[in-house]
């Protein structure tokens, strides 16, 4: 639309439940993956791993040393593990990116008004230079730029340093991996159901479906931390629980990240209007660009 001076106005619209929305959709189809992926491996018997050729053309680089059923399943594992933990990570980088581009328009947004020259150096130069940052130099940029910060920054850097040895080290710890006690600490955050007995001298975690209880038992929830710790030269390995943990890390985070980035926007003016129907905010998560943001006008 034009207005009586001959300018382009156009308007913008942020949608912070749509980037939250959009970022636990992705997690979801990453997780769906992984479940079938791993529920399909024991299913792979001796007979079917040796035969199996989906092409005419094979190549066997090293036949005499092909993996038993066994061991390669065993790899297959270890190769699911990589890519759940690479693929969480790029997914929450992608939502950093998405973070810094809604708080650094926040910061320029002037009595309801964004200058299109500020529009085009955020969404474009700023944007990439952002994107080629390292996962804890995006963290440390949202801190010093714009002051947000959460508390589960600790876990999701030590699941990048995870991410790190799996993808670059094929999951073998190194040099590169460890602290100053030669150990990479990896800590989540998880969701636990608790078991008390009546006199309250017992209790124990429900890991596990079809448990049953005594009458008179209390069943109770918590949010925990918890952490796992590889010496140099072990190979990481994860369990299915401890993987959703870490997902559930991730998604946690992103529900912080979301809050301060609102909080941020209060602080510097930007008035948030409640959204009037949630669930069809909601809704957009899987419409449209990954934050709700629309891309930069053609001229």
């Amino acid at each position: 639309m034009s207005n009586s001076n001959n300018k382009t106005v156009a308007s913008l619209a942020v949608n912070l439940l749509a980037m939250q929305g959009q970022f636990n959709a992705a997690i979801q189809r990453l997780l769906d993956a992984y479940a079938a992926a791993a529920a399909a491996l024991p299913l792979v018997d001796d007979a079917t791993y040796s035969s199996f050729a989906p092409s005419f053309v094979s190549i066997s680089p090293a036949q005499n040393m092909r993996l038993t059923r066994d061991g390669a399943v065993a790899e297959a594992e270890q190769w699911q593990l990589r890519a759940v933990i690479r693929d969480a990570i790029e997914l929450t980088n992608l939502f950093l990116d998405q973070c810094r581009l809604v708080s650094a328009l926040f910061e320029v947004i002037h009595d309801g008004k964004l200058r299109g020259e500020d529009y085009n150096r955020i969404v474009n130069n700023e944007s990439k230079q952002f994107h080629r940052r390292g996962f804890p130099d995006k963290l440390k940029r949202m801190r010093e730029a714009f002051g947000i910060s959460v508390e589960l920054e600790p876990h999701v850097i030590s699941i990048n340093k995870a991410r790190n040895c799996l993808v670059h080290r094929m999951g073998i710890v190194c040099e590169q991996d460890v602290d100053s006690n030669n150990e990479l600490v990896v800590l989540w955050r998880t969701f636990e159901i608790q078991a008390e007995s009546p006199d309250g001298s017992e209790d124990f975690v429900i890991d596990s479906p079809g448990m049953v209880l005594q009458e008179g038992w209390k069943v109770s929830s918590r949010i925990t931390d918890k952490r796992k710790i590889f010496k140099l030269g072990e190979r990481f390995q994860f369990s299915y629980r401890e993987i959703t943990d870490t997902i559930f890390s991730l998604i946690v985070f992103s529900s912080m990240m979301v809050q301060a980035v609102e909080q941020y926007g209060r602080s510097v003016g930007i008035a948030m209007s409640p959204p009037s129907d949630v669930a069809a905010q909601q809704s957009a998560a899987t419409d449209g660009d990954f934050a709700g943001v629309p891309s930069p006008p053609a001229n």
